[in-house]
């Protein structure tokens, strides 16, 4: 093939090869002292500034068969290229994810981009020349993000340009060897495009191609964000540590499945349907009584059930009782998968409660991970059965002022505090506690030295980590494992109560640590006590597990021991977030049959967790078998005896035909197993309701602008 030399073209090369090069040499020291590959990346930022010169200068000949071979082969290996600057600046080069599946997923992500901008221009060099520029500064940009703000860069850090301007103005930008390497890398890429042009006898064949590329997008954008297929065999975001995600899996990648979940789009029907009427549909007829309406589902008389609640509340008698939430990480039940045998008792206390308690199952929307979900439906009595399939509320739908229990109690004049002894950033809580009305947060960054909880975010080691904690907080008794124990945990929310305004009634949200996976290391400071002894096994992390949650029955009884010797009314609600992570050979073994094999129905076993609601002073008593967590602040109100909103009222009464909504699937009031999505074999009165309620859900989370505030507020 012929390829000639353009004189002009190599003089404008050669002194984009000479600043390059001043570039490249003036932060060379950037790629000196450990840093990994950092040779290497040298030599190639150096060799791709000197290649910057004969890559402008040629001319190549268009007419030959070999070149479009060449083209085709740039074109595909630019994406390569990019995005290995890309992960540069992410922190990792791609031999270091963690499966070839992963480098081969970003790979096709941005293949995908340099495709769409050919279907609309049809020129490989247009294409290159605008992609290439635009994936480096997303690379650059989620470098100092991640820099800045501790997390990586996400499509919902856009929403709010302007305050991020206003924010990003207040650092000071030093430029290392991610971006001279990206830089270099990614001029000589558009160096190279700079001449390429397409064979002129071969439009045809390009009308053809660009068909081909609007056809391939259109198939993968329409399967992606318009199923939920991507989703259910695993592909979503690490909506707890995006960070995480993104080391793991590739920045490209995570930040594109972040885009799903931008917006929850609208119902069908919703426009034409009235909020005040669907939430009022019930005025006339008393509100039910969560408890009762269960004892009468579960076989009791409608005399004996509405003997149950008769107890008259403190807030009948006009006090504010002090309410204190507990939601226990990973704490639940395993019996409700199926019989096994221990050692001895792990849920002695729970199980012994009977007095002024409602105690039962709840059914959730997670398992082994996804507690913020778990939060969300308790805090509003929104449902993730109207959420998209992966999604997580608190990362992209709770953006602005969100009404649920706390704006409920603050109308009555409680304080509103809430207390997680980890890192604050997780799960965006500092945002969206904000959102929901709480006035304070308090996080382990408040309990720890931030110099010991620097050090340990730096070089990871748990027993140093330990040991270091031990060593500055002697008798405190801080960590079990390497988490805030619940006894240290609960000690705080005593403290907290004691320290309280008296002149407000209390009010704290506290979610916990000590019982957060993983199962399979052992700890100096915590002796497992309890072992599986049927079935036999090989089950070290059903332990472990059963092992802490009897700590946590043991804390427990100790809380409430305290406030037992409390004058004030005082109500405890304790729930699990979700069911633990252990072995799937214990589930399958248990539940009688492979996880892999499992229906929906069986599987939903997997998604119960226990609660408790206690009182230092007579309330209602009796057992719930069934209640999604979406119901259980409603129930807390109806036991504490305070007023309720319009959108309370409306669950209490949906409650009686549907006691289980989430986003793995509902059961009816018959005991009907279905999925949220898949209605259709249910009665048309069902189908209804289900509607109903994700139309008013959708009001409360989405449509800010519109919501009807006196449903959701008390005072509006």
């Amino acid at each position: 093939m012929k390829v000639e030399w353009s004189r002009k073209a190599a003089t404008v090369g050669g002194v984009l090869t000479i600043m390059m090069l001043v570039f490249v040499a003036f932060h060379a020291n950037t790629f000196t002292g450990y840093v990994p590959y950092g040779n290497l990346m040298l030599v190639i930022a150096i060799v791709s500034a000197l290649l910057m010169c004969p890559a402008i200068g040629v001319r190549w000949d268009t007419n030959k068969r070999i070149y479009g071979v060449l083209l085709l082969v740039f074109f595909l290996v630019v994406p390569l290229l990019m995005e290995i600057v890309i992960e540069r600046c992410n922190g990792k080069f791609i031999t270091e994810f963690y499966g070839a599946e992963d480098w081969l997923d970003n790979y096709n992500v941005i293949l995908l981009l340099y495709l769409l901008l050919f279907a609309i221009t049809g020129s490989v060099r247009a294409s290159v020349m605008v992609v290439s520029p635009v994936l480096l500064l997303f690379g650059i940009a989620n470098l100092y993000v991640k820099e800045f703000k501790g997390g990586p860069l996400l499509p919902q850090d856009f929403a709010s340009i302007e305050t991020a301007v206003n924010v990003a103005s207040a650092y000071v930008y030093e430029i290392g060897y991610e971006i001279v390497f990206g830089v270099s890398l990614t001029g000589l890429i558009m160096a190279v495009a700079s001449r390429l042009k397409m064979p002129e006898r071969r439009k045809k064949l390009r009308g053809i191609l660009r068909i081909l590329c609007v056809l391939v997008i259109g198939i993968y954008a329409g399967i992606f964000y318009g199923t939920d297929t991507f989703a259910k065999i695993g592909y979503r975001p690490d909506f707890f540590n995006q960070t995480r995600g993104y080391e793991r899996h590739g920045a490209v990648m995570e930040f594109t499945l972040n885009t799903k979940y931008l917006w929850l789009n609208e119902p069908k029907g919703y426009g034409d349907a009235d909020i005040r009427e669907l939430v009022h549909q019930y005025d006339g007829e008393d509100t039910p009584h969560i408890l009762e309406t269960a004892l009468v589902r579960q076989g009791a008389s409608p005399e004996d059930a509405a003997a149950a609640v008769s107890v008259e509340t403190a807030g009948a008698r006009g006090e504010r009782p002090n309410i204190i939430v507990v939601m226990n990480e990973s704490l639940a039940d395993l019996r409700v998968d199926g019989e096994f045998e221990a050692s001895e008792e792990f849920m002695p206390f729970y199980d012994s409660l009977t007095e002024n308690t409602i105690k039962g199952n709840a059914y959730v929307s997670v398992f082994g991970s996804g507690t913020s979900n778990t939060e969300y439906e308790f805090l509003t009595g929104n449902s993730m059965a109207f959420m998209p399939a992966g999604s997580n509320a608190y990362q992209a739908f709770v953006t602005e002022e969100q009404p649920g229990l706390t704006t409920t109690l603050l109308e009555q004049g409680y304080s509103a505090d809430a207390f997680h002894p980890y890192n604050r950033s997780s799960w965006n809580r500092t945002n969206v506690y904000k959102a929901m009305g709480f006035s304070s947060f308090i996080t382990i960054e408040d309990l720890i030295d931030n110099e010991i909880l620097q050090s340990y975010r730096t070089n990871g080691n748990d027993y140093m980590f330990i040991r270091r904690v031990e060593s500055h907080y002697p008798d405190e008794n801080m960590l079990l494992r390497k988490y805030v124990s619940d006894d240290y945990d609960f000690r705080k929310v005593i403290e907290m109560y004691e320290n309280r305004n008296a002149e407000q009634p209390f009010y704290l949200f506290n979610v916990t640590m000590q019982n957060h996976s993983p199962y399979d290391r052992t700890f100096a400071n915590f002796d497992e006590t309890i072992r599986l002894t049927s079935p036999v096994g090989d089950y070290r992390k059903v332990d472990q597990y059963l092992s802490l949650v009897k700590v946590t029955d043991d804390d427990f009884r100790n809380l409430t021991e305290y406030f037992k010797q409390q004058s004030e009314p005082t109500i405890i609600l304790m729930f699990g977030d979700h069911q633990p992570y252990v072995e799937s050979e214990f589930y399958s073994e248990v539940m009688g049959q492979p996880v892999t094999e499992m229906d929906e129905e069986t599987l939903q076993n997997r998604y119960i967790t226990n609660f408790v609601l206690w009182a230092n002073y007579p309330i209602p008593s009796g057992r719930i078998d069934a209640i999604s967590v979406n119901y259980l602040s409603t129930l807390l109100l109806q036991v504490a005896g305070l007023e309720m909103t319009d959108y309370n009222r409306y669950l209490a009464h949906l409650y009686q035909d549907l006691p289980v909504v989430t986003g793995v699937g509902c059961i009816d009031r018959n005991g009907q197993f279905f999925l949220a999505s898949n209605d259709d074999d249910e009665s048309e009165n069902i189908i209804q309701e289900m509607r109903d309620y994700r139309y008013i859900a959708y009001n409360n989370v989405a449509n800010i602008k519109d919501r009807e505030r006196s449903v959701f507020y008390l005072g509006s």
